[in-house]
């Protein structure tokens, strides 16, 4: 049995027959250019050449990137079973199908499948959209949790009950999304912490005998977003951690092999990790943004519109407010609505629900998913003291991200089924007390 790990969050695992990878991301950028690599991949496409299976764990570009999955010879890719959690929206599976591999299976969130005569995994679905997945063998017990922010108690017992002791725990160590205004930094730190706090618990909790952290290596690398790496977890942070724990840490730079029980010396990893933290900091090379003109947007606008209010029902879309966007490139504030699309405004900027740049706003409005990509990315800034305006975007990001997952507002089963999951999680969160982790 061997690991190598590959970039950011994916890893190849060999065993006997079998050899697994998940989530390759191995070159370009994500999230609407506001995600780098922090190192190189040695991976290329010739090493596809030996790749029985490949797991997503879900859908975000980080996991799942269709640029790398191009660079895929087509001769490889005809003897590459894909695994992914079953979807509503079927967007992955109908792209990997129509892409040529092998085989697509979708995973049934209760059931083991077995890949040999020593290999079973299992894929569970983790809200919102998201999956782990547990790879068992006769001597070992695998988990992935990669961006499953497992919170509480409960949640890693289920886990404990589903696959049983667990010996190497894969985890992120670091904020993965907008933390923030370019003046918030301690929001930063705390969400940092936060994140390592939750790391240390999942420790506790599932009691793994080794731990790799991964999925946090990369780094924010556009204009509008690069403040975001002031307050990150560098891996050293979560190496130190993990020291104090019973768990041993395993440190892999892109290349880097492991075998179980056999001695790893981290320090070269660590030290290659420093010196890419130091390229970011020193001498990072920045995207910019691409000012999007005036009638492309307006047209993108309507064509969103549209689309929202053909997929969901009007009375649930009552709910949706217009919201007002001060474009940073124009300098001026423009408003959407459900009945008029975007239009020009006179509102004060200082008054306006978000601050972005056309090219980010396009996105939104020309990829379902760009609504969720932006509060990634971090490519915006929210109106300063007033929650209940920026509370306007988010809800009709929310509508677009539904959507995005095949849930459309109406009398439907999904949408009613995530009506009642949502209002009973915002109970639980309200009223009854959990033990957080």
């Amino acid at each position: 049995m061997k690991f190598q790990m590959v970039n950011h969050a994916s890893f190849l695992w060999e065993h006997d027959s079998i050899k697994l990878m998940t989530d390759p991301w191995l070159t370009g950028t994500a999230f609407d250019n506001g995600w780098g690599l922090l190192a190189k991949t040695r991976f290329t496409s010739e090493d596809f050449a030996e790749i029985t299976h490949i797991w997503f764990s879900h859908e975000h570009p980080d996991h799942f990137h269709p640029q790398s999955l191009r660079t895929i010879p087509e001769e490889y890719r005809k003897r590459i079973t894909i695994l992914y959690q079953q979807s509503a929206d079927q967007k992955v599976v109908e792209w990997c199908r129509a892409f040529g591999f092998q085989q697509v299976i979708e995973l049934s969130p209760d059931k083991w499948y077995s890949l040999s005569a020593d290999v079973s995994v299992l894929c569970r679905p983790f809200p919102v959209g998201d999956s782990w997945l547990c790879i068992k063998t006769a001597d070992m017990t695998i988990l992935n949790l990669n961006d499953c922010e497992v919170s509480t108690t409960q949640e890693a017992k289920d886990i404990l009950n589903r696959v049983g002791d667990i010996d190497l725990l894969w985890t992120q160590f670091s904020y993965a999304g907008w933390a923030g205004n370019k003046e918030d930094f301690q929001l930063r730190k705390k969400r940092a912490m936060e994140k390592l706090a939750r790391v240390r618990k999942q420790v506790e909790a599932l009691q793994p005998l080794y731990v790799i952290p991964f999925a946090s290596f990369a780094w924010f690398c556009h204009d509008e977003n690069y403040y975001m790496n002031d307050a990150i977890n560098k891996v050293d942070n979560v190496y130190r951690l993990l020291q104090e724990s019973d768990a041993e840490p395993i440190i892999l730079y892109p290349g880097d092999t492991w075998t179980p029980h056999e001695a790893h010396d981290p320090e070269k990893a660590l030290a290659l990790y420093a010196r890419d933290y130091e390229k970011m900091a020193s001498s990072p090379t920045l995207l910019p943004s691409v000012k999007i003109e005036p009638d492309k947007l307006f047209e993108a606008g309507l064509d969103f519109k549209e689309q929202i209010r053909k997929n969901n029902h009007s009375l649930f879309l009552s709910i949706v407010r217009p919201v007002t966007f001060y474009l940073s490139d124009y300098q001026k504030a423009f408003r959407f609505s459900l009945s008029d699309g975007l239009i020009e405004s006179t509102c004060d900027p200082l008054d306006c629900d978000v601050e972005l740049s056309s090219e980010a706003l396009h996105y939104c409005f020309t990829h379902l998913w760009g609504w969720s990509t932006l509060r990634i990315n971090g490519r915006l800034q929210a109106p300063k003291g007033r929650n209940a305006r920026f509370k306007r975007f988010v809800m009709l990001g929310h509508v677009a991200q539904l959507n995005n997952f095949g849930i459309f507002m109406g009398w439907n089963r999904a949408f009613v089924r995530f009506a009642i999951n949502y209002l009973g999680e915002k109970i639980r969160n309200r009223y009854i007390t959990t033990n957080n982790i």
